[in-house]
């Protein structure tokens, strides 16, 4: 456990920056500002740990928040409010009761210290969280029940088991136990919202969704038209059923009556609407099977590098490939490039027909005006861009690229629905899609099984303690070969008069992946300073709610207070709030910025925590270890991680780099590059020589296998220690 304790009161350095500096050119502290000593206690519920907190600041007992703006001039943050009074420590709540035995830490170090005097490795560890949860859950079952407990981490293998609510392959909650009291969820700035991923694809050894015929389902609510499920109570023996999206009763035909026993239905191990949380439903009705339309460009420029002669042999493979009559294509040389005025309508009338757009660029030029960039992702669409197709690299990445496109399955014409508790009311919905009318309803051209949503939702009243809280989402859609279907996902959250049961129940990584869905919408149409300024106020006033209302254990005034699954929240908002969307930085023009935040915005829970909190995994460089490494071996996003004798391999759904340290042992580099000189390496995109030894095998094997869960194919990239490409590391 790396979370240490504060014993002694020391004067805080300056408030640290939220981002635009550079992480490599630590400063050390004045000699009045020496770092304090620490020690680590045992821990308990009662008796939590702290650590210095930088990144945010409390605002009650006297505590506000520190608002820092940009300033060009100066090409950093500066103080819009006086410093803060001094935030000394922070502790975590909710730990399991265990004993740790911690080292005492090092002497600080102008490698380990932050530009302020903090050691980074003092605060709070994303890779320890993961590690811990991994211990508790991995390789065993857990069981989603109505009103269940929170679910292991995105990051943890294990079997997610419906028995009556939707796993958390498909919906994730900020927390799992609403507030009882619209005033008490004011109080404590923690959103209520759930990450939706419909079509999200089961792990192994768990069951596939359930497909049922239209007409054997019972039906679900005839005034609201919510689907069945197990959030209806049953009645009168099973005569008529409570309706909680819109508490009435609903009398149940005598054709599909079955009677009841201790409030259930005898036929409900039977059918999965009465038994499960997500179920299918196959329509009678089919419509039309999907179609492929293929767009190439053919200007002067392309015809000279030759990429309309490559792209037609890769299109011609692919549809060879396909299965079907092949009169389930055309190409055309017709440019669907628009302007920004028309590109919206342009968007609409896909989604009104179910057309998904998807554009490969090679240009190294910027398409300006003309960048019809968005309206693939409003689409269900994407965008994917290389150098140019004259690399041998870049000819194997369209390759798998444009194969990934046209093989995945795909949902048409989509219409989600959501139905939430008559006592609330959905809020706000984020996602790349085209807002409809009708808040309750978003329509899309099409979907995959990687595209997750966010729902955001507030009180309309108190809330009923003993029924708590359900919510359904329904998805209607067409596949590809013409089918209707509709799934149906309900979860049954808790609602609580304690505010300290809606924070134990809520997880860290889940709300990254809602505030981010949030800001990047919102950043269509609002300034970017003032959501940074506004994620910073909500995310401190939240944690600062939680000392003043939650904390059970004694704090003194200058503490800061986390519950354990939220421990790691503000790493996870620094990284956030510093993103290329939200702070936008030299290195990105514009056409890249805007692919950058139309795919991130899209990412499920697990895409989303490992593009904010990327994965650092050491590589073996001893000469007899034929070991695989690990996604369990990860170590910290910080500097001092980095060993200069080893070698590190970093991935994020968006990029996948090799650090190369400058001291790494000499029988490494013939291992793993065919060459014996720190100084023949070259930073830049590469591709691994196949040899045969354990470093190289396993090092090729860890990269396909984080290739294989990408969205896209990603460029492996070398950076040697003390390159200039370092800094964008």
């Amino acid at each position: 456990m790396d979370v240490p304790a504060v014993n002694q009161s020391y004067t805080h350095p300056p408030p640290q920056p939220w981002a635009g500096q550079s992480p490599r050119t630590p400063t050390m502290p004045s000699p009045s500002r020496a770092p304090p000593s620490y020690h680590y206690p045992n821990l308990n519920p009662d008796q939590q740990s702290v650590t210095p907190m930088t990144h945010m600041t409390g605002t009650s007992a006297g505590h506000r928040p520190h608002s820092l703006y940009w300033d060009p001039s100066q090409q950093s943050y500066q103080d819009v409010l006086k410093p803060v009074p001094e935030i000394t420590n922070m502790t975590t709540q909710g730990m399991p009761q265990r004993n740790y035995s911690l080292p005492t830490s090092p002497v600080s170090n102008s490698k380990t210290e932050s530009r302020y005097g903090l050691d980074p490795q003092l605060l709070p560890s994303v890779v320890h969280v993961i590690k811990e949860n991994r211990i508790q859950w991995e390789g065993k079952v857990f069981v989603s029940e109505s009103k269940s407990s929170v679910p292991p981490l995105s990051s943890t293998q294990c079997t997610l088991e419906d028995r009556g609510n939707a796993t958390a392959r498909f919906i994730r909650c900020t927390s799992y136990s609403f507030p009882v009291e619209a005033q008490s969820a004011q109080k404590s700035h923690l959103p209520l919202g759930a990450i939706v991923c419909p079509l999200a694809r089961p792990e192994k050894g768990e069951r596939d969704v359930p497909v049922c015929e239209a007409g054997d389902c019972v039906k679900g609510c005839a005034h609201c038209g919510a689907f069945m499920s197990p959030a209806m109570s049953w009645q009168d023996c099973g005569q008529r059923f409570y309706c909680p999206f819109c508490d009435k009763l609903t009398e149940v035909p005598w054709q599909s009556y079955q009677p009841t026993n201790q409030g259930r239905r005898v036929d409900c191990g039977k059918k999965p609407e009465l038994s499960l949380g997500s179920y299918e439903i196959l329509q009678k009705q089919s419509g039309k099977a999907a179609v492929l339309l293929l767009a190439i460009d053919v200007s002067a420029s392309a015809v000279r590098t030759g990429q309309p002669d490559h792209i037609c042999k890769q299109i011609c493979s692919q549809l060879q490939a396909l299965n079907g009559n092949s009169s389930g294509f055309f190409s055309s040389s017709k440019s669907i490039f628009q302007g920004p005025d028309s590109s919206i309508s342009l968007a609409k009338e896909c989604v009104s027909q179910g057309c998904s757009v998807h554009i490969f660029v090679f240009s190294h030029q910027e398409v300006r005006g003309a960048w019809p960039g968005n309206i693939p992702f409003l689409t269900g669409g994407g965008v994917i861009c290389y150098n140019s197709l004259q690399s041998e690299m870049e000819q194997e990445r369209f390759r798998a690229d444009l194969s990934r496109c046209v093989n995945m399955q795909m949902a048409f014409k989509v219409q989600l629905r959501v139905f939430v508790s008559k006592e609330m009311r959905l809020s706000g919905c984020y996602g790349t899609f085209i807002a409809d009318p009708d808040s309750c309803c978003v329509a899309m051209a099409a979907l995959d099984w990687r595209t997750a949503l966010a729902f955001e939702f507030t009180h309309n009243k108190s809330l009923d303690e003993t029924r708590g809280v359900a919510i359904q989402f329904v998805l209607s859609y067409s596949n590809s070969s013409g089918e209707n279907r509709t799934r149906i996902h309900t979860v049954i959250l808790s609602a609580s008069h304690q505010l300290l049961d809606t924070f134990r129940s809520s997880q860290a990584e889940t709300l990254l992946t809602f505030y981010c869905k949030k800001m990047y919408s919102l950043a269509l149409e609002s300034p970017l300073q003032s959501l940074r300024e506004e994620l910073q106020t909500e995310v401190t006033e939240m944690l600062a709610c939680f000392r003043k209302h939650s904390c059970t254990a004694s704090v003194s005034p200058g503490q800061l207070v986390l519950p354990q699954f939220l421990k790691v929240v503000p790493v996870y908002i620094n990284s956030l709030c510093k993103s290329e969307v939200l702070l936008p930085g030299l290195r990105s023009c514009v056409h890249q910025r805007l692919r950058l935040r139309s795919l991130i915005v899209s990412m499920d829970t697990l895409s989303a925590a490992s593009q904010f909190y990327p994965l650092i995994l050491p590589l073996s460089v001893s000469a007899d270890n034929a070991n695989m490494p690990s996604l369990g071996e990860a170590v910290r996003c910080t500097v001092s991680s980095l060993d200069p004798g080893g070698l590190y391999l970093i991935y994020c759904p968006l990029a996948l780099l090799l650090w190369v340290g400058s001291c790494v042992p000499p029988h490494t580099l013939p291992q793993l590059f065919n060459t014996n000189s720190f100084s023949y390496l070259t930073s830049g995109e590469i591709k691994l020589p196949v040899l045969e030894n354990s470093l190289s095998i396993s090092t090729r094997a860890l990269i396909c296998s984080l290739q294989s869960s990408a969205a896209v194919t990603l460029q492996l990239k070398l950076v040697r220690e003390g390159d200039s490409c370092e800094e964008s590391l």
